[in-house]
């Protein structure tokens, strides 16, 4: 079983696995020490400011990624916009023959 575990790894590749495992420990504990100690105001601010950047960069892509509204009027808004404006005529028009039939 030695053996077979031998021809399947050299000494070189057990010493990277172990250089990595090591550094992967102290990684770990480094950020355990990080996550255990109490955040000071100003890193308090410092992590809400880049979580705003953060948010910033998402909504920027999200606006990159999402089609263009038609820029031509629908055509049921057009309709309304006509009636609008006639009724808004009308009314100037009736305004202006009270107007006339006061004086």
């Amino acid at each position: 079983l030695l053996e077979q575990i031998n021809s399947e790894m050299s000494l070189e590749e057990v010493e990277q696995l172990m250089d990595d495992t090591a550094e992967a420990i102290a990684f770990q504990q480094e950020l355990n020490e990080i996550l255990s100690q109490n955040l000071t105001e100003v890193d308090d601010d410092e992590v809400l400011k880049e979580l705003a950047q953060i948010e910033q960069m998402e909504a920027d892509e999200m606006a990159m990624e999402m089609p263009d509204a038609p820029k031509k009027v629908i055509k049921e808004e057009q309709e309304i916009q006509e009636v609008e404006q006639e009724e808004d005529e009308e009314e100037e028009y009736v305004e202006k023959k009270e107007k006339k039939q006061v004086l």
